[in-house]
């Protein structure tokens, strides 16, 4: 499990409820995970390289064969796709295609990823400047309507 914060938590609560055991990796005290008594918790430095690699696979040592790599935020899950084919010798993981991640990771590119495969989604705007928002905000209809609850 990479991260103990309150992602990690949740995911190291229900897995060791189940039995299961979980080597968490932290990297700064706030997070609360590493206090768990569902893991067994490894701290890396928070930035992720090859010695973070190498210390976790140290602490995995018989850990069995290729045991899951889970990511708890962005980040993590960004090093997992970047490091996929190096990874994947150790672990077990989802990943996708780097430019299907790539717009993964950002609201913008799920927005185009919607668009272009005709999927209903909600109006979004992007601003690059505060004066974008300002324009955009100031053309809204005031008050905004509201939407009416839907009963049946």
């Amino acid at each position: 499990m990479l991260g103990l914060g309150i992602n990690g938590l949740g995911v190291v609560r229900s897995l060791g409820r189940a039995g299961i055991s979980v080597l968490g990796t932290w990297s700064a005290r706030e997070e609360a995970g590493r206090l768990s008594r569902y893991t067994r918790p490894l701290q890396l430095t928070a930035e992720r390289s090859s010695r973070a690699l190498d210390q976790l696979l140290d602490a995995m040592d018989g850990a069995g064969d290729r045991p899951p790599l889970f990511a708890t935020c962005d980040a993590d899950a960004a090093w997992i796709n970047d490091q996929q084919d190096l990874l994947r010798k150790h672990f077990r993981f989802h990943a996708v295609d780097r430019e299907l991640f790539g717009r993964l990771e950002s609201k913008r590119g799920i927005v185009e990823l919607l668009r272009e495969q005709g999927i209903e989604f909600p109006h979004t705007d992007h601003f690059e400047t505060m004066q974008q928002f300002e324009e955009r905000a100031a053309a809204l209809p005031m008050p905004l309507p509201t939407i009416a609850a839907r009963t049946g």
